[in-house]
């Protein structure tokens, strides 16, 4: 019940960030508006709900650092990750790629080419967005979820997630994303990982599009490109498995548990028996609360 709250939380301070549209400022004030907003409507809450939970509780976050061998997993799978939401955005989203990149179909990024620009827009659109993001659903809401095993947290942080952009045409993409990033939190076993392929997401979205579009143009052929697209998708996710399974392998020669989740934690873990945590966790009133919000800003605004 407490994870959807805190989500259901969230969303709605996203809602209210719409209404009173302190990025209609210019200049830089804009972009230093889009970062206030997401420290207030992701980490704020986020802080507050972890002190609550008590002193050792953010020894459940993941936020220990990573080591040079978790560099490699974490490239792949922004790799995987873009290759397979452009290929997902082409077969479901009718286009290559977005005109323009925008946080939660609310804040569009403007640049103007300059490297001031460039540094704020990266800031605004792509670090900070990572960093807030990974916390809240990686760090915290897969650590809440986990009560009832990897599978519940891992559909419920992708769901959540994805529903957060509010964009019902990209929403398959969204759930693929959240559905990598968690897989790379528990390959490098720290949400740093999943911070670095968020970012460099982030930065494909920002300035790779043009690059695909003139790919995609280039090949003259819808059908070229996707098969391209979809052979580079196979290759990198299996280069990214390879890496994970030999990360594990190293763990176990470490003599590190196979099961990710943390010590502190695993005595609060159930079982989830025939999907009864699923269903639990779907149908609590509180994500009922979350897809509501999310229907009605997507259908209605």
């Amino acid at each position: 019940m407490t994870a959807p709250i805190l989500a259901a939380v969230v969303y709605l301070l996203l809602l209210l960030s719409r209404i009173i549209k302190i990025t209609e400022m210019t200049g830089e004030n804009e972009y230093i508006g889009v970062i206030v907003l997401q420290l207030l409507i992701f980490l704020l809450p986020s802080v507050i709900y972890s002190k609550l939970k008590g002193d050792g509780y953010a020894l459940k976050l993941r936020l220990r650092p990573i080591g040079g061998q978790h560099l490699l997993v974490s490239l792949l799978g922004a790799l995987a990750l873009i290759c397979g939401s452009l290929l997902l955005n082409i077969l479901f989203a009718d286009g290559a790629s977005q005109d323009e990149f925008s946080l939660y179909n609310t804040f569009t990024a403007n640049h103007d080419g300059s490297a001031e620009s460039f540094i704020f827009v990266t800031v605004a659109y792509a670090a900070v967005p990572a960093v807030c993001e990974e916390f809240f659903f990686r760090s915290l809401l897969s650590a809440e979820y986990e009560e009832y095993g990897v599978g519940t947290a891992l559909i419920m942080s992708s769901l959540l997630f994805g529903m957060i952009h509010y964009d019902f045409s990209q929403l398959i993409i969204y759930i693929f994303a959240g559905a990598v990033l968690f897989a790379v939190l528990y390959a490098a076993r720290s949400v740093l990982g999943c911070i670095i392929v968020h970012f460099l997401y982030n930065m494909y979205g920002l300035f790779g599009q043009s690059f695909a579009n003139e790919v995609y143009s280039t090949t003259g052929s819808t059908e070229l490109f996707l098969l391209l697209l979809f052979g580079a998708f196979l290759l990198s996710s299996a280069l990214f498995c390879g890496e994970a399974a030999r990360l594990y392998r190293r763990y176990a020669r470490q003599n590190k548990p196979s099961e990710y989740i943390p010590e502190k934690g695993k005595k609060r873990r159930r079982t989830d028996k025939d999907g009864v945590g699923l269903m639990e966790s779907l149908l609590a009133p509180p994500a009922l609360a979350c897809y509501l919000i999310f229907l009605l800003v997507t259908l209605l605004l």
